[in-house]
């Protein structure tokens, strides 16, 4: 029985700790809302990727877009949406819980 215990709390260690540690470095979190430039309306279905990684989202009905377990560290985040120039954004060292950013997109 000691020995079923031993393997259970080892086997639950594991888990905890490869879920923790999906991505290098520790985790934090990218948000911010996308508007166009010339109008200043929030732009929603903006497709969001952090470049160098399949993590990708889209801006809801009011523009905002939020990523959540992102590395820490330089990222660069790439916004696609059709009429619109394709935008790159640096972030560098991301080691809040939260970074908040604005972007603005150019239609074509």
């Amino acid at each position: 029985m000691k020995q079923l215990v031993a393997i259970l709390v080892i086997l639950v260690s594991l888990t905890a700790y490869s879920h923790g540690n999906n991505v290098p470095g520790s985790s934090s979190s990218v948000s911010g809302i996308i508007k166009d430039s010339t109008s200043g309306e929030a732009l929603s279905g903006v497709k969001v990727q952090i470049q160098g990684t399949e993590l990708i989202t889209y801006s809801d009905r009011d523009g905002n877009f939020t990523f959540t377990q992102i590395p820490t560290g330089d990222i660069k985040v790439i916004f696609q949406l059709v009429s619109f120039q394709t935008a790159e954004v640096t972030i560098p060292d991301v080691r809040k819980p939260v970074s908040q950013i604005e972007i603005t997109l150019v239609e074509r």
